[in-house]
């Protein structure tokens, strides 16, 4: 009886196995996909082949965005502005972040802010959450004025 009992909670834990993972991007603006390849162990990208095997968006609100900051339990995480894709993956929290803020890296750039229109840059995070801390981070991706992203995780095992 605790087999079945065992086996019927099992249907209900969205938990995903890994050992690498393959992210689209889709920047909405121009409609272009960025793709990576992350190896969960060491957290960089690397070469890989995508699986049919989607991880699905798992959000269960443990996650929020509060005052440009993504938080857990009222514990601030890392600064950002949108979270694009949480779940499970090898017992650890995979999250996708979007990070907003305006640049001033080139005199353009601070000629447009001057003027009352500065250049808001976007960074998409993948960060890897244990415990309430940030234990690996990795910026996918950097764009000026993209304030609209899809994001899909599959298995790349």
């Amino acid at each position: 009886m605790k087999i079945v009992i065992y086996l019927f909670l099992l249907c209900f834990i969205n938990y995903a196995h890994a050992e690498s993972i393959y992210i689209d991007l889709l920047e909405n603006k121009n409609g272009k996909t960025h793709s990576y390849y992350v190896d969960l162990d060491s957290f960089k990208v690397v070469l890989g082949e995508v699986s049919d095997d989607n991880i699905p968006d798992s959000r269960t609100g443990k996650y929020s965005i509060k005052n440009e900051a993504l938080y857990v339990g009222g514990h601030k995480l890392f600064d950002a502005n949108e979270l694009l894709f949480e779940a499970k993956v090898d017992g650890k929290d995979i999250v996708v972040i979007r990070d907003e803020y305006n640049s001033f890296s080139n005199p353009l750039k601070w000629l447009s802010a001057v003027v009352g229109h500065p250049v808001q840059t976007s960074k998409i995070y993948i960060l890897e959450i244990e415990s309430k801390s940030v234990i690996n981070k990795l910026r996918l991706q950097k764009q000026d004025s993209s304030y609209r992203w899809k994001v899909e995780v599959y298995s790349a095992n």
